[in-house]
């Protein structure tokens, strides 16, 4: 198998492979020849040498040194091509090739058995080369030349002066790019400088450092302290860090080329004084493929600088040295773990140390086991770590288990640390991480579920206590926009009119009195006020949750402005549609379901300007195993082109199925059964709430779940996002509903059933999901990964639905108690002349926040041992952009919530008068306020 081979593991670690490698380690040792300097000189990069670089298109040409820059960090070559007629191009000198070097490249032979003997035979003449990093790194030239003699690539070293990366942390720039050609070849370097390797991974999603440039920091740090250490000048301080140091151009353009990095791999770390890494990665360590001691990258650079450590490379062997980037957050600088990436702010540097030459205590454990972007990567990693002798039966230490408490201190930790870290990384899991984890590996989610259970009842219990104090703490930051909301709505009454028609007094003998009612009576419904302060609001949040969806998977960014624009786009359009609506609707537009056509409509729209603006995620390309190296059952179990084309429409056609699920449990209830509720009974309103609407939420919830549960290579999150909407909407309802009761015993009554129903309706999702499955449908039990993938959309749904939930006690207690002066336009049981009372509207929030805490609790807790993990929106990973949709989705909700409470003359229940007319309107009979308003009687 070649470097693109999934057999790499077998195959380097067969015994003919290794008799191989060996062999001709011989023989290359037997007819190695010493290089001078001067030789090394001449056939290397210089002026007047014959090189081949790159030119303004990428494209390697050969050409002419003509000059360079006194620190060697740029090249100026004269392309021989006709098409530049003499002109000359600066490029980075590092990524220049020697004609020895180019020949090698057009003669490659990428096997990967070849690869091993050329990666073996380049490790047995380091020692050649010098016994000190400073002397190997002045003879590198002569290095790559013999390499290049020998059929292989060594790209040139090179490194960041401590000059560049100090200018930039003190401006607050961020890690240089490749790009920007700021770094120096390692030939040009004094022999007393020192070199530091950085072993890292991403903190951000497209940049390697967070918003603070934390790592920067610590970088600039830990060079002052080596430089102090050896009493060399800062000036003569380097670091050799991946992004900045490998031509990610050459990578893109020339991919053959750009592997001979990841063999040079080890002959950097080997060139390097010292070995410095940060643990810490993107999702805060909260999911598990993207940590730093998982991903195969790291774990190769930490396993050849441990070997580096050992014979023959260092004789006598000493201990494996490394630094850690230890970071924290300022305001709380004993506190290391349970962080999110973006609060870190500071730097601590820790000095840890492995033994020499005891395997046992390697600090990473296999690079084949590893995460990888892409994994055509694995084979030459492989190949690396069996090159460098690692033993597979061999212990490992982690690199994460401990607490640091003093600089360069390292104290390892017990279980008990560890399983209380692991609760507290599982505790504050963002959504995103979750949803990535569905995708990287759902079956490693549903093997959890026996870890959960071996907690104690005490500890999932203070688990899911400290978990629900995020949805406490989110459900307050949700509720505030939506409170003010609720006040806009309020005070921008009444929502009548007395237009056009002749109007009683207000105390008329003939009707009962209404104060604070601020409108004569026989005034109509103002529609148009009606259609524009709530429509409005709904279709202007309803835009920004739809454009914000892409923010959950591509993260802010290169994506803000367009979703800023998609949002512009989808609130002017809906604006234009609704005036439009009215203009040919009139005030007939509710009696006539002009506002149901409308809302399809602008649903249309917004979507059309959500595609236009915001546009569709790109596939991301990975390189493929060749189908020779595959088996037979691999090969028949790789999908086709007309199955990854069926299976995007299958995925399309599943997301549009869940769209229009939502859309028709909120069209029905917005436009029919919340007025079919106005003309009921205080009873029938009590059985309606507690055994239709959780009937509705209950069928509702089941089919979104199996459709986001799907395999799919859409990011899981956004596919939860209907469902959210779906929470937030119904929940609010709900407690709409529960307000709009005028009896005080029923309503408090309902508050503890609906208790009760939210608890007993969690904790049964599972074993009903199961219980279906088998009994119903007839299907065989769920697959690991089935389960896995269920497990994740259940875990966010829950922490959804309880934030919803919350949210919606608040919000609702708010309208009841802020909108009794437009009693007449909202059906929120209020009596006639009487304003509710403050003090049992708090009790009964307090009353429904604790039964449904305490559900909440007990919930959370069996679901834990089910195998549920929790979510939170308030740490990890775009932690910000899903409280950003959340509240969006929120703001919508409440919108629509306060439109479909709103007093609408509805056709089917409103057959006479004109448009806004309401008194003969059937539901008016049934309610207090109306029946007082219109002089009717009760019926």
């Amino acid at each position: 198998a070649d470097s693109n081979g999934c057999n790499a593991r077998r195959l380097s670690a067969s015994d003919s492979t290794t008799a191989i490698i060996d062999d001709t380690e011989r023989k290359r040792c037997a007819v190695a020849k010493a290089t001078s300097e001067s030789a090394a000189v001449s056939d290397g990069v210089r002026v007047g040498a014959h090189v081949v670089a790159r030119d303004a298109k990428g494209v390697y040409r050969p050409g002419v040194v003509t000059g360079m820059s006194p620190d060697q960090i740029t090249s100026s070559i004269r392309f021989a091509h006709a098409r530049y007629d003499g002109a000359v191009v600066t490029c980075t000198t590092a990524s220049v090739l020697t004609t020895p070097q180019f020949h090698a490249y057009e003669n490659r032979n990428s096997h990967l058995l070849r690869q091993g003997v050329r990666l073996r035979g380049l490790l047995s003449q380091v020692t050649r080369y010098g016994t000190t990093p400073g002397e190997r790194r002045q003879r590198f030239a002569a290095l790559i030349n013999e390499h290049a003699n020998c059929g292989g690539v060594l790209p040139m070293m090179s490194v960041i002066p401590y000059k560049t990366l100090a200018e930039r942390l003190e401006s607050g720039g961020s890690i240089p790019a490749s790009f920007e050609m700021v770094t120096v070849p390692v030939t040009a370097l004094s022999p007393k400088s020192k070199v530091v390797f950085f072993s890292h991974t991403r903190l951000r999603e497209h940049s390697s450092d967070n918003e603070h440039n934390v790592k920067l920091r610590g970088i600039v740090q830990t060079m002052q302290m080596f430089a102090r250490d050896s009493c060399v000048p800062t000036e003569l301080m380097y670091c050799w860090i991946d992004e900045t140091c490998i031509d990610q151009k050459t990578w893109a353009a020339y991919p053959d080329l750009g592997m001979s990095f990841v063999y040079a791999l080890p002959m950097y770390i080997i060139n390097s004084d010292h070995f410095v890494y940060c643990a810490w990665d993107r999702a805060s360590r909260e999911a598990e493929d993207l940590r730093y001691e998982n991903r195969a990258w790291c774990r190769v650079e930490m396993l050849v600088g441990y070997r580096m450590a050992n014979a023959p490379l260092t004789v006598p062997p000493r201990p494996f040295e490394r630094y850690r980037l230890s970071l924290y957050k300022s305001s709380d600088p004993q506190r290391e773990h349970g962080l999110s990436v973006h609060e870190l702010d500071s730097v601590r540097i820790m000095r840890e140390i492995s033994e020499a030459g005891n395997w046992s205590v390697c600090p990473t454990r296999h690079p084949g086991e590893g995460v990888l972007s892409v994994e055509s990567d694995r084979a030459p990693l492989v190949l690396i770590a069996h090159v460098c002798g690692f033993d597979e039966d061999a212990g490992h230490e982690d690199p994460w288990d401990g607490v640091v408490y003093e600089r360069r201190t390292l104290v390892t930790s017990g279980a008990r640390t560890r399983r209380r870290f692991e609760r507290q990384t599982t505790r504050r899991q963002s959504a995103f991480a979750l949803s990535k984890n569905i995708v990287l590996n759902p079956a490693l989610v549903a093997s959890q579920v026996q870890e959960a259970r071996k907690a104690s009842l005490e500890e999932t219990f203070i688990e899911a206590l400290h978990s629900y104090r995020d949805v406490i703490v989110a459900a307050v930051m949700l509720s505030i926009p939506c409170i003010l909301i609720v006040f806009v709505v309020a005070n921008s009454g009444p929502y009548l009119t007395d237009h056009g028609i002749s109007v009683e007094s207000n105390t008329t003998s003939t009707c009962p009195t209404m104060d604070g009612l601020g409108v004569p009576r026989g005034a109509r419904i103002d529609v148009q006020r009606t259609w524009f302060r709530m429509g409005g609001i709904a279709i202007t949040f309803y835009s920004f949750s739809f454009c914000t969806v892409a923010l959950l998977s591509r993260g802010f960014g290169y994506q803000t402005p367009r979703t800023i624009k998609g949002c512009l786009a989808g609130v002017a359009s809906g604006f234009l549609l609704g005036w439009i609506a009215f203009e040919a609707y009139g005030d007939k537009i509710i009696r006539f379901s002009g506002d149901l056509i409308f809302a399809a409509l602008a649903c249309g729209v917004v979507n059309a300007c959500h595609v236009l603006t915001v546009g569709k995620r790109k596939a991301t390309t990975t390189a493929s195993v060749k189908p020779s190296l595959l088996s037979e059952d691999e090969a028949s179990r790789k999908p086709s082109t007309g199955q990854k084309h069926h299976a995007g429409r299958y995925e399309a056609t599943a997301m549009i199925i869940s769209v229009i699920v939502t859309s028709l449990y909120l069209v029905t209830y917005t436009f029919g059964l919340i007025t079919f509720f106005s003309s009921l009974s205080d009873l029938w309103q009590l059985l309606f709430r507690i055994i239709v609407h959780p009937l509705v939420i209950l069928t509702g919830e089941m089919m979104m779940r199996s459709v986001a549960a799907l395999p799919s290579e859409k990011d899981p999150l956004v596919k939860c996002s209907a469902i959210v909407a779906f929470d937030f909407y119904f929940q609010l309802t709900g407690r709409f509903l529960v307000a709009a009761q005028m009896d005080e015993l029923l309503t408090n009554i309902t508050v503890v059933v609906v208790g009760v129903e939210e608890l007993l309706m969690r904790v049964t999702y599972l074993p009903k999901k199961k219980w279906l499955r088998r009994h119903v449908y007839g299907l065989p039990p769920l697959t690991a990964e089935a389960e896995g993938r269920f497990l994740s959309v259940l875990a966010i749904d829950n922490m959804s639905s309880m934030q919803s939930e919350v949210t919606a006690i608040f919000i609702a207690t708010a309208a009841k108690l802020m909108m009794y002066d437009v009693r007449v336009n909202f059906n929120l049981g209020f009596e006639v002349n009487t304003p509710p009372s403050v003090g049992f509207e708090l009790l009964s929030m307090v009353l429904a926040l604790c039964v449904e805490s305490l559900g909440n609790l007990v919930a959370m807790a069996v679901q834990r041992r089910q195998g549920v993990n929790h979510v939170s929106v308030l740490s990890g990973e775009r932690h910000r952009e899903s409280l950003l949709f959340m509240i969006c989705v929120a703001c919508f909700a409440t919108g629509l919530v306060l439109y479909a409470f709103a007093l609408r003359d509805v056709g089917w229940f409103c057959k006479k008068g004109r448009g806004g007319e309401f008194c003969d309107c059937d539901f008016t009979y049934r309610s207090e306020v109306l029946s007082a308003y219109c002089c009717l009687t009760v019926t």
